[in-house]
């Protein structure tokens, strides 16, 4: 429950060729152009049903950020680990729970940054994104899902470059009022 349509696409496609030689094709093919449009478009046609996302500013013990290259996100794929909210899930709670689902981490603790509009595609209307900053225990093992194709640790600097401008000014507060 409270997964999209194309999250449970992708999942049931990584389930039936979980292992070798399918697997390494399926990921191959999620990587090119033509494969991210086709999930960026399983997107625009088949949204999430309550539009309001949830994201999370991780940073490790050295002060490095924590970036995804995402399955699902066609048109910014390196960005803020996070997914949607499940019907009735206190946002605190889906932050939680779309780290453990994407990455294996449990959360330690949670502080609410900053909300930004987003657009599900033409046509769509508005949604909210909610960005929180995410405390992991430390030295935690990061395991990937289905639904990212690697993970990254940047310096804030680095990663600001590559995550939209909202997710970027999420960054600054957590480092600005970590420093």
């Amino acid at each position: 429950m409270g997964k999209s349509i194309q999250e449970r696409i992708v999942e049931a496609l990584f389930a039936r060729v979980s292992r070798g030689r399918g697997r390494s094709l399926l990921v191959g093919v999620l990587r090119t152009r033509w494969g991210r449009y086709a999930i960026g478009v399983a997107h625009r046609v088949l949204p999430a049903r309550q539009p309001i996302g949830v994201l999370a500013v991780v940073l490790d013990e050295t002060g490095r950020v924590l970036l995804l290259d995402h399955v699902s996100r066609a048109e910014h794929p390196i960005g803020l680990p996070g997914g949607w909210l499940a019907r009735a899930e206190r946002p605190e709670d889906g932050v939680c729970r779309e780290l453990h689902e994407e990455l294996g981490l449990q959360v330690t603790g949670t502080r609410y940054l900053l909300s930004a509009p987003h657009r599900q595609g033409t046509g769509r209307p508005y949604g909210l994104t909610l960005v929180f900053a995410a405390k992991v225990a430390a030295g935690a093992l990061v395991t990937l899902s289905g639904e990212v194709l690697r993970v990254m640790w940047m310096s804030p600097d680095e990663a600001l470059t590559q995550l939209r401008d909202f997710e970027a000014e999420a960054v600054r507060l957590v480092v600005t009022r970590d420093a």
